[in-house]
């Protein structure tokens, strides 16, 4: 198994994004146009770090999912599910 991306749902975006920048030096690129402002941040070509604006519906979290994928199965916030 290999870690596939983290999502993180944040308060200050802008904040998180200059955190996983200047200090991670992950840089910021490629996102699809979701209903929430976000941010993807990639290293070595991959989006590791989706941050996504908590809002009224979407709420900061105080916790990352985590997503990882092997041949057999996909796992999805602590939680395996079969494909």
């Amino acid at each position: 198994m290999h870690l596939d991306h983290a999502n993180i749902v944040i308060a200050d975006l802008d904040k998180a994004i200059g955190f996983f920048t200047d200090v991670l030096g992950f840089t910021k690129g490629y996102r699809p146009d979701f209903r929430v402002p976000g941010a993807w941040l990639y290293s070595q070509g991959q989006p590791l770090i989706h941050l996504s604006q908590a809002t009224s519906g979407l709420p900061a979290a105080s916790s990352a999912a985590v997503v990882g994928r092997d041949t057999s199965k996909e796992c999805m916030h602590g939680t395996e599910q079969r494909r």
